[in-house]
């Protein structure tokens, strides 16, 4: 499969891809909110924005500079591993 993709096209999909996981998102707490107590859904909530911050913090682009990377060795790749790995554990 080497068809090549647009740069349009990726931005696209990209978009598309992000905008419904927010929705999808939008529509689970919008659930979570009716069936849970207001007590019980602020705990849920603040777990959410913590875990959306770990994980922000936690890929940091990793992944889109090693496909952009043409030249990696295998050292690199298991150094971004151990880093990513440790990164982890400690968040």
């Amino acid at each position: 499969m080497s068809e090549k993709i647009s740069i349009k096209k990726a931005a696209t999909i990209n978009f598309i891809s992000k905008y419904i996981t927010i929705f999808i998102q939008i529509l689970y707490m919008a659930v979570l909110a009716r069936i849970l107590s207001p007590n019980d859904f602020g705990i849920i909530a603040i777990i959410t924005v913590f875990t959306a911050f770990f994980l922000i913090i936690a890929d940091m682009g990793l992944g889109s500079a090693i496909v952009q990377n043409k030249s990696l060795s295998d050292s690199d790749i298991k150094n971004i591993f151990a880093f990513s790995f440790y990164l982890a554990i400690i968040l």
